[in-house]
Formats: structure tokens, C-alpha cells, sequence
């Protein structure tokens, strides 16, 4: 009977055992399912639709990509935080045609577009440009003339203003504002600098001047009949001559041979010219009275104290708190005082000594009393006797 009950016990701890095992079996078979859920083929599949679209880019039209690099060299990439370039000037009037060169392109111009820092401006045959900067100061371009805009600062009210401008061709007049009144104004041609002191000038430059290939620099009065003045130098700094009267110029001829001196000569204007002249500087005058109005709404337009500096974009300036009153001092402690010590006894209040009292006046001692004489006794008159006094028996 022992026998028998081992036996079946063991038979049953292995039929438990052989359960166990096939309870093990089983789970391993799904957990290797599982892994085998988490194969490397979806990763597969994202690699294969990401090499789908690839050459669908690399596809692109041959037009598409020309005008994105030319979009790309057109458009300047302003740095992180910069807002671009800011403008210094507007073309005020335009008959005919006329271009402008901006970072390598160049673009047809109109009415009330901007003028930024190195601009080079460039009219057609016919044609005629009005432009007027932020300070006023104004130019009138002729038929096929160019000029360039190499730097302009303008702060309003400030004493450190500067303009510089580049004659390359054409007739040029041109007049200065607050610009030259109250920093530095500099134009230049390929022979000389000119010093601009506040003034209304004409710049003719190349074959249509006076002199056949020489530069031609004349000066005219303001609209208010004053004349300013144009210092002339060299390239190389040489002084050339000084324009202080009105309706006279200079004409700068380049000698022969490579690094030869310019040479001035005073101009001699005929009547011909004069009248000429004398036409294109009212022109430049109504052009400046005309774009005043353009310089208002710009300044208007312009954010408050956002003054363009080298043409870049001054920013608003940061606000600042209002200020605060400050706060009142605390009042002092009183001393802490030791427990086995007693505060100190007040003081006495400081008295103040009595007013002096008015001085009395001095007493004045009564007159000293006189004795008065004793009457004298009357004198019977001469002749008579005395009256006998009656005495009583």
C-alpha cells in the first residue's frame, strides 16, 4: 500500500512538472511573439518614404531654382535681430524712365519709392528724377545721369550729420539742407570733392559740361537769394579753388598722362548757359517745396525716437520705468537697554533765561524846597507918626 501511494504521488508531481513546463512553453512562444512585433521594418518603411521624396526635390523645375537665386541675390540676409535697412530718402517726381542698382539688381523706379544707403540712381534718355532726403536737401537728375548714394546721417536737432554723394555722369543740381548746416556734406566727381556749406549747386559731369571731358562745378543762390559755399579739392586733397559768388564755377580738366593733376579754371558762362542753368535750379527749387510734404509724412510714419543712423534702423527705445518716490527712512530705534539697567533718566528740559526787563526810567529827585523871606514890614509914610496900637488895660 506505501508502495502504491508513492508511486502515485510521483506520478502526479510529474504530470504537475510537465504542466509547469508547458505553461513556460507557452509564454515563451508569445513573448517572442511580442519581440517580434517590435522588428525594424516600420523604421524601413519611413527611410523608404523619405527616399521617395527626395528626388521629387531634386526634380525642381530649372526655372524655379534660377529665380530663387536670383531672389536670393537680390534680397539682402539681414542679421539675427535686425530689421533691415532703413530708408533716408523718397523719389519725389519722375518723367521718363529711371533705375535704381540695390545690391547687385537693378529695378525700375516710381513716385514715393525709398532710397536707401548705396543706391545708385540712374536715369534714362528724356527723363528726369526728383529726390528728396530726410534733412530736405534735394537733387534733380537730367537725362542720362547717374549718381550714387555712398552714405547719409541725419539725426534731427544733432550736430554730427553727414552725407556722401557721388557724381558718376550726367547733370546734377542739386540743393543742400540741414545736412550740410549742421554736419558734413561732400559730393564727388572722378576729378575732385566738393564741400557743400549750405548752398544750391549745378555738377556737370563727363563730355556735356563747358570744357569737352572736364567736370563742370557752378554755384547758384538759394531761394532766399543767400549764397553759401563750395569748397573745391583734388582727389588727393590739393585745394582747387573756393565758390563764394553766385553764377560762378570751375572747370576741372585732368591733365595728360597716368597720376597727372587736375587743373581748375574759372568757368565763363555765357548767357546761353546761364539761362540754362537758371532753369534747372527752379526746377530743384519747386522740387524741394514739392517733397516737403513727402519728408512730414515719413517723419509722421517714422516710429517715435526711431532716427535713422548710416541708414540702419535706429529700434524704439526701451521703455523705462516711471520713477518711484522713495521710500521713507525708518523711524529710529531707541537703544535696547540691559534688564538690570534703567533707561536713562530724561533731561531736563533746557530753560530758557527771562527776558531781560525794559530799563525803568531814572527817578527824579522833587525840587529842593526854598525857605521864603519873611515879609517885610510896611512903612508908615514919611511925615506921619505910627498909629499907636490900642492896648487894653
Amino acid at each position: 500500500m506505501k508502495r502504491g501511494g508513492r508511486g502515485r504521488a510521483l506520478a502526479v508531481a510529474v504530470e504537475w512538472c510537465f504542466r509547469v513546463l508547458l505553461l513556460v512553453g507557452v509564454l515563451g512562444a508569445a513573448s517572442g511573439a511580442a519581440v517580434a512585433d517590435l522588428s525594424p521594418e516600420p523604421l524601413q518603411a519611413v527611410r523608404v518614404s523619405t527616399a521617395q521624396v527626395g528626388p521629387s526635390i531634386d526634380h525642381a523645375r530649372p526655372e524655379d531654382a534660377a529665380a530663387g537665386e536670383q531672389f536670393a541675390q537680390a534680397s539682402p540676409q539681414p542679421a539675427a535681430g535686425d530689421a533691415g535697412p532703413q530708408s533716408v530718402g523718397i523719389v519725389s517726381s519722375l518723367q521718363g524712365s529711371a533705375t535704381v542698382v540695390r545690391n547687385g539688381a537693378r529695378a525700375p523706379l516710381k513716385v514715393q519709392d525709398e532710397i536707401f544707403k548705396g543706391d545708385v540712381l540712374q536715369t534714362g534718355p528724356g527723363a528726369k528724377l526728383g529726390i528728396i532726403f530726410d534733412d530736405e536737401t534735394t537733387f534733380s537728375l537730367t537725362a542720362n545721369a547717374s549718381m550714387a548714394v555712398d552714405d547719409f546721417v541725419y539725426e534731427e536737432g544733432g550736430g554730427s550729420n553727414l552725407a556722401r554723394f557721388k557724381f558718376v555722369q550726367g547733370t546734377v543740381a542739386f540743393v543742400a539742407h540741414a545736412v550740410a548746416k549742421t554736419g558734413d556734406m561732400t559730393l564727388s566727381t572722378p576729378t575732385a570733392t566738393m564741400g557743400i556749406r549750405g548752398t544750391t549747386g549745378l555738377v556737370n559731369v563727363g563730355a556735356g559740361g563747358t570744357t569737352a571731358g572736364a567736370d563742370a562745378i557752378k554755384l547758384y543762390p538759394d531761394a532766399d537769394g543767400k549764397v553759401g559755399r563750395i569748397e573745391v579739392r583734388g582727389r588727393d586733397g590739393t585745394a582747387l579753388g573756393v565758390l563764394t559768388r553766385p553764377a560762378t564755377g570751375l572747370s576741372l580738366q585732368r591733365g595728360a598722362g597716368t597720376g597727372a593733376r587736375v587743373v581748375a579754371t574759372p568757368l565763363q558762362i555765357s548767357p546761353q548757359e546761364a539761362a540754362r542753368d537758371q532753369h534747372l535750379v527752379r526746377q530743384v527749387h519747386a522740387e524741394r517745396q514739392q517733397g516737403q510734404a513727402l519728408v512730414a509724412q515719413r517723419r509722421a510714419a517714422r516710429p517715435r525716437g526711431a532716427t535713422p543712423r548710416n541708414g540702419q534702423p535706429a529700434g524704439p527705445k526701451p521703455k523705462t520705468p516711471a520713477a518711484r518716490p522713495p521710500a521713507p527712512a525708518p523711524a529710529p530705534k531707541p537703544p535696547a537697554t540691559a534688564p538690570s539697567q534703567k533707561p536713562p533718566a530724561a533731561a531736563a528740559p533746557v530753560q530758557k533765561p527771562p527776558a531781560a526787563l525794559p530799563a525803568s526810567p531814572p527817578v527824579q529827585k522833587p525840587p529842593a524846597l526854598r525857605r521864603s523871606p519873611p515879609p517885610r514890614p510896611v512903612m508908615p509914610p514919611r511925615g506921619k507918626p505910627p498909629p499907636k496900637s490900642k492896648q487894653r488895660h
